[in-house]
């Protein structure tokens, strides 16, 4: 060990003593120091391939870019009610889309909903073609709304997501709906045709018909969102878990009361603005669907939201947002 012996007065210094052990602790040093640089140079190594896999480009000079989100392992449910003339083409898009981009483990989930078409036989057959990376599940009652809580109590995934199997929001978000939740930066993202970033096609009557539904979440249900029916969100497994047995409702509605839930009991939210064209051939029904979610809108006034019972989490705001949000570019509704 090292030793020092201070001068005491009125007595000749005293040189300082220094053991052998010094001589170790230096070596210890450079050889700690030589072992982390062969550690960054194999990371390197072995970081360069993966770029070139995803097609990751840097330009000469320029920094490299930290990675922001952690691996993870990632369901998107297509939730689908004869489907048959667009399933196939849509999956394999999809599809072709998660082989280009390595940065989580995917699984498509074929979420069929009592199709009475040939949807099922080619969820299925796909399931066959794509062993473990595509699975056809069954439910025998219509909704989109039994279809996720289904396919996502059931799954062991990390982050739980789905989308519009007619694709009307641009496959090229998916990694913005995914990545935050896979860090750990929030706990439920959504798409938004309604934000002022937003890119969106479709006629006048959806348009309207969507703002004023917003309008009325606003100010009934008091959900600080610019877009609750988009078909493009994702969650966490333990957001999941929390929340979705406590939605009541199976159909369109689902949407809108699970967004209410995460936000009144503090989860963490995120809104992402998306490329959105609209479906010429979609079978929403826009009268009866809004009449079914004014009266969710209504149940959840009058009865209340459910409370989710877990242990208080500083980080996070009474409103469902992060502190960390401002500093990592997340948007807020109210920016809208």
């Amino acid at each position: 060990m090292l030793q020092i012996v201070w001068p005491e007065r009125g007595r000749a210094d005293r040189v300082v003593e220094v053991c052998d052990a010094c001589d170790a602790l230096v070596e210890s040093l450079i050889e700690l120091c030589a072992r982390t640089r062969r550690a960054c140079d194999e990371h390197a190594a072995a970081w360069r391939p993966r770029e070139a896999a995803i097609g990751y480009t840097r330009r000469a000079g320029s920094p490299r870019r930290r990675r922001i989100s952690a691996m993870a392992t990632v369901d998107l449910v297509l939730p689908v009610y004869n489907e048959e003339a667009i399933l196939e083409c849509s999956t394999l898009t999809v599809l072709a889309w998660t082989d280009a981009h390595p940065e989580h483990e995917w699984r498509i989930v074929i979420a069929d909903n009592a199709s009475a078409d040939g949807t099922l036989e080619i969820a299925r057959r796909l399931e066959q073609q794509h062993e473990g990376r595509v699975a056809a599940l069954h439910i025998p009652t219509k909704g989109r709304g039994i279809a996720l809580r289904v396919a996502w109590l059931t799954s062991p995934a990390d982050v739980l997501a789905y989308m519009d199997v007619d694709l009307s929001t641009g496959i090229e978000h998916i990694l913005e709906l995914i990545d935050p939740i896979a860090a750990g930066a929030v706990d439920l993202s959504y798409g938004t045709r309604l934000h002022r970033d937003s890119q969106t096609a479709r006629g006048f009557k959806r348009e309207l018909t969507s703002r004023v539904y917003v309008l009325l979440l606003r100010r009934l249900g008091r959900l600080r969102v610019t877009d609750a029916q988009c078909g493009f969100k994702a969650i966490s497994r333990e957001a999941a878990r929390a929340l979705v047995p406590l939605v009541e409702d199976s159909g369109w509605f689902f949407d809108s009361e699970l967004l209410l839930l995460a936000q009144e009991n503090g989860y963490r939210m995120r809104e992402v603005p998306v490329r959105w064209v609209e479906d010429r051939d979609s079978r929403v029904a826009l009268v009866h669907t809004a009449i079914e979610d004014l009266k969710g809108i209504w149940r959840l006034r009058r009865g209340g939201v459910p409370i989710v019972q877990r242990a208080p989490d500083a980080s996070r705001g009474t409103d469902g947002t992060d502190p960390a949000d401002a500093a990592d570019g997340a948007r807020h509704p109210d920016q809208a």
